[in-house]
């Protein structure tokens, strides 16, 4: 891969971009920022929503677009433009919670399309790390109604892939299911993941595929890293996604992003391989 090959990256956050402090580190901010200097559209592709998203990214200012809610959702971070959402219709929504009322402990948060994101009490009990959860001036219902960007399904007795294998079953025909890493499941509309998302941004920016560079570590990632022309994973990436790739990085919290971006840089047209002392084997 040569720079002029790649018109777009296309980043995770959690686990790839954001280092173990939760923010983008200095060094892959400017990596990005260099990467964008040279004509190269960058984006994040992320689970979460778009509040806690552009929250993270703090000053990055070289990322141009944010595809949140795992795909649902498309932001211009530079003006906080939304510029698509395909969200849950409200009949969908209420097919899966009556499908879901039949696991034991089930509980619910969600982002919805008038008032973002929301969650139950019990949910917020068991995962009380979620953020920017209206509940003092609107009390949240217990589960979701009506169209709905993302629900996250947490259960008493499993977590991560687990939980998936239990709601998997139970769910309307075509609800994308998958999991972050979080130890809650997250529910999108039919056809609606990174894939999906990276590729309405890639199309509209007139990019074929082959020239999409993407990064993961997780099962959420996996559609996005089967779909672009390079995708790699991450030094500390889940065997799901590690499943999916054959190019590595280092760890997140080691600036793994920043050190692919600088290599790929770097390279002449037709050069070299990239440099082993910086990208994993």
């Amino acid at each position: 891969m040569t720079p002029r090959s790649v018109r777009l990256i296309a980043c995770d956050m959690d686990g790839t971009l954001l280092g173990a402090d939760g923010l983008v580190s200095a060094r892959n901010g400017a990596a990005l920022a260099a990467a964008r200097d040279a004509g190269i559209a960058v984006a994040v592709a992320t689970g979460r929503s778009h509040q806690t998203a552009l929250r993270r990214l703090g000053d990055a200012t070289a990322i141009e677009w944010a595809i949140c809610s795992n795909g649902a959702l498309e932001m211009e971070v530079a003006t906080r433009r939304t510029t698509r959402v395909d969200p849950l219709p409200a009949a969908v929504v209420d097919d899966v919670v009556a499908e879901l009322a039949a696991l034991d402990g089930v509980a619910y948060a969600w982002e919805d399309v008038e008032l973002g994101l929301r969650c139950s009490p019990e949910f917020l009990r068991r995962h009380p790390s979620i953020e920017s959860v209206v509940v003092d001036e609107v009390p949240a219902p217990t589960y979701p109604s009506g169209p709905q960007i993302k629900i996250m399904v947490s259960l008493a007795d499993r977590v991560r892939l687990a939980a998936v294998e239990a709601v998997s079953p139970l769910l309307p025909d075509g609800v994308e299911v998958a999991t972050s890493g979080s130890l809650f499941t997250e529910l999108t509309a039919h056809g609606v993941d990174k894939a999906f998302g990276v590729a309405h941004l890639a199309d509209r920016l007139g990019i074929d595929r082959s020239e999409v560079l993407a990064f993961g570590d997780n099962h959420n990632d996996v559609p996005m890293l089967r779909w672009a022309g390079t995708a790699v994973a991450m030094g500390n990436a889940d065997p799901t996604a590690l499943a999916v790739t054959t190019e590595r990085t280092l760890r997140h919290d080691e600036d793994g992003v920043a050190a692919y971006v600088e290599a790929v840089l770097d390279r002449k047209p037709g050069g070299d391989d990239l440099d082993p002392a910086t990208i994993l084997p």
